[in-house]
């Protein structure tokens, strides 16, 4: 947790809902699918009749599921999540779609009026999990919603339990493009860059794709820290962040390729002293700020009205809330905030571009 921001940082974390129902203006692929570098996942309704497995997540998420179906030696795997930030989680999906970052593919299932798939889904957890009284009791608790977020089971290796040889000028440079993505969402939950805190490895993922490794994001999420809040405690806490990102991308535009950022340096210690890699720490540290370089640079593409339609998309997508839960999870997304580090990103760009006239 960002430990300096706790008393300053109200983060307004409510029930989520949402439906499969997007406005037709934002191309449905980019919701629902993921680019080809990730395993194609069966999302298609008939899952939930032919799956045969669940397994109630084991990482402390009350309302993560992991159901599977099995059948002529082929396993095929989703993740449903029915906890408080689906919403958050779906808006930072996108925004990496949009950046080209390799994230779990996921869809959305809601409530409406003719909801077979959501009641199938529903049926068929509580159902394979008849057998396990708290799994049972668990599911029919987290699972009394009007949505949930289905997402894509990557099947690969959690970050630190990669073997040496994974590890690669490429894994460093990928990690370098999360950076960026991580710190204009404040996605605090994945690698203590900016943030005071020991960052959670288990947020990134190797998958083999071609006998490569490719490095993925999973459980991204924004939080946001409302500049033009009434609360003066969220007002403090935003220009603290604001400052760490402004003082972290000025120095790393100045550094570029030829010095080592001091906040990477002790990035890729932490990193050395729990895995044993990278062997070469300055080079590693290189690869990995030209990661964040890169970063900027799809950063500063997206525009305001981008943002916008995904936000405005999300929000209306649902055509039946409980007890406002959608609408109160859409109000904490205050694009305020993102817009204004976006700023920062396109003036670090400016400064990248003025440098190579």
């Amino acid at each position: 947790m960002m430990q300096n921001f706790r008393e300053e940082v109200i983060v307004e974390r409510q029930s989520v809902k949402a439906s499969k129902l997007w406005e037709n203006n934002i191309d449905k692929s980019s919701i629902i699918l993921h680019s080809s570098s990730i395993i194609p996942a069966d999302l298609d309704t008939s899952f939930w009749i032919r799956a045969n497995n669940v397994v109630c997540s084991s990482s402390g998420s009350a309302g993560v599921f992991i159901v599977s179906c099995n059948e002529n030696q082929i396993s095929q795997k989703l993740v449903v999540k029915a906890c408080s930030t689906v919403g958050q989680e779906a808006f930072a999906n996108l925004i990496a779609r949009k950046l080209n970052i390799p994230v779990p593919r996921v869809r959305i299932i809601g409530y409406h009026q003719n909801s077979d798939e959501w009641v199938q889904l529903k049926s068929t957890i509580t159902d394979l999990t008849a057998n396990d009284i708290p799994a049972n009791m668990r599911a029919r608790k987290e699972l009394d919603r009007a949505f949930v977020l289905v997402m894509e089971f990557v099947e690969g290796n959690e970050f630190l339990n990669c073997l040496p040889h994974s590890f690669s000028s490429q894994s460093f440079f990928e990690i370098g493009l999360l950076c960026s993505f991580d710190m204009l969402i404040n996605n605090w939950d994945r690698l203590p860059l900016i943030w005071d805190n020991d960052g959670n490895f288990g947020n990134i993922m190797f998958q083999q794709i071609d006998n490569k490794q490719l490095i993925v994001g999973i459980d991204q999420c924004i939080t946001v820290i409302n500049p033009d809040s009434n609360i003066e405690a969220q007002r403090k806490g935003f220009a603290r962040y604001f400052n760490r990102v402004q003082s972290f991308l000025t120095e790393i535009v100045h550094q570029k390729n030829l010095q080592v950022n001091n906040q990477v340096r002790k990035l890729i210690e932490l990193l050395q002293m729990i895995t044993g890699q990278p062997e070469n720490l300055e080079q590693s540290c290189l690869h990995l700020q030209r990661g964040i370089i890169e970063g900027i640079n799809r950063i500063t593409k997206l525009t305001e009205q981008e943002i916008e339609l995904i936000a405005t998309t999300l929000r209306n997508c649902q055509a039946v809330d409980w007890s406002d839960c959608w609408k109160d999870m859409n109000d904490t997304i205050k694009l305020p905030f993102i817009f204004k580090i976006l700023e920062l990103f396109k003036q670090a760009q400016l400064k990248i571009d003025n440098d190579q006239k």
